[in-house]
């Protein structure tokens, strides 16, 4: 899983958002994701946090017949 998060660095809001959606990315990738990260900073978000990320492999459960 790629994610990557940007935020403002004067913005009220800290570390606890980012682990927030961090924590919510792999509950929903599961334990067995490997996870790379990378950070940038825009100004122009205000209090806002931007969070982007890219996953692939998954399983699918059924048969598609292909």
């Amino acid at each position: 899983v790629l994610v990557r998060d940007v935020e403002n660095p004067r913005r009220e809001v800290g570390l606890h958002d980012t682990a927030a959606a961090m924590q919510y990315i792999q509950d929903a990738a599961g334990p067995q994701a490997h996870f790379i990260s990378g950070y940038a900073i825009d100004d122009t978000l205000g209090d806002n946090l931007q969070v982007t990320g890219i996953a692939t492999g998954f399983r699918d459960t059924e048969s598609k017949g292909f």
